[in-house]
C-alpha cells in the first residue's frame, strides 16, 4: 500500500497492480495491465493489449490511449458500484468491451453503465470496438452504445438490436425487388 512512479514501462508482459496505493507512470507500451485495487494512472499517450480494472480500483489514461486489438474487462458489482476508465487526449480503441458481473442480476430499460470518463478529451476513435461480452438482458431489450463515444455510457434500450432493423430492411429490399421482378413477368406477387 504505497505509491510508485515510473518514467516509462515497455515489454510485452502483462502488469498486475494491487495495493491501495497510487501506481502512475508517464506513458506504457506493454501488453496488459491488470488494476486490482488503488489508482493506476498514465500520464501520456499509453498503448496496451488489453486492459483489466477491478471494482474498486481506478484507471487513467490522461493523454491519450490505444487498445491494440484486445480487450477492456470490467467488474460490475451493481449499478452504482462499478470500474470504469478516465480518459483524456486521443483515444483509439481497437478491441472489444467485457463486463464482468460479480453476480447475476436483472437490467431494466433506461439503465445505464458509464464505462468511461472524459477528461479532456480530444478525439476518440471507436471503429474498431464491439461490445463483446455484455451481461444478457430480457427479451425485446438491447444494449444501446451508440453514444458511447460522446457521453462515455451504453445504455440498456428497448426493440430489436439496430443490426436487427439493418437485417430486416435488407430482407424487405430483397423481397420488394423479388416480387418487382415477377410482376414484369407474371402479372402480380405471390
Amino acid at each position: 500500500n504505497f505509491n510508485a512512479s515510473f518514467a516509462g514501462i515497455t515489454g510485452p508482459g502483462s502488469l498486475v497492480k494491487t495495493g491501495l496505493g497510487t501506481f502512475s507512470a508517464d506513458y506504457a507500451d506493454i501488453g496488459g495491465f491488470v488494476a486490482q485495487a488503488g489508482h493506476s494512472e498514465f500520464a501520456e499517450a499509453s498503448s496496451f493489449e488489453s486492459i483489466t480494472v477491478h471494482t474498486g480500483a481506478t484507471f487513467s489514461a490522461l493523454d491519450g490511449l490505444f487498445l491494440d486489438g484486445g480487450a477492456i474487462t470490467l467488474d460490475l458489482v451493481s449499478l452504482s458500484e462499478y470500474s470504469f476508465l478516465t480518459l483524456g487526449g486521443g483515444v483509439d480503441l481497437n478491441g472489444s468491451l467485457v463486463i464482468d458481473l460479480a453476480e447475476p442480476f436483472s437490467f431494466t430499460l433506461g439503465d445505464s453503465l458509464h464505462v468511461f470518463h472524459h477528461d479532456n478529451l480530444e478525439s476518440i476513435d471507436l471503429s474498431g470496438f464491439s461490445l463483446a461480452s455484455l451481461p444478457s438482458l430480457d427479451s425485446g431489450l438491447y444494449w444501446d452504445a451508440s453514444a458511447l463515444g460522446s457521453t462515455g455510457s451504453i445504455i440498456v434500450a428497448a426493440g430489436p438490436e439496430p443490426a436487427t432493423y439493418a437485417t430486416r430492411s435488407g430482407l424487405g429490399a430483397l423481397a420488394f425487388a423479388a416480387c418487382r421482378g415477377r410482376r414484369r413477368h407474371a402479372g402480380f406477387c405471390v
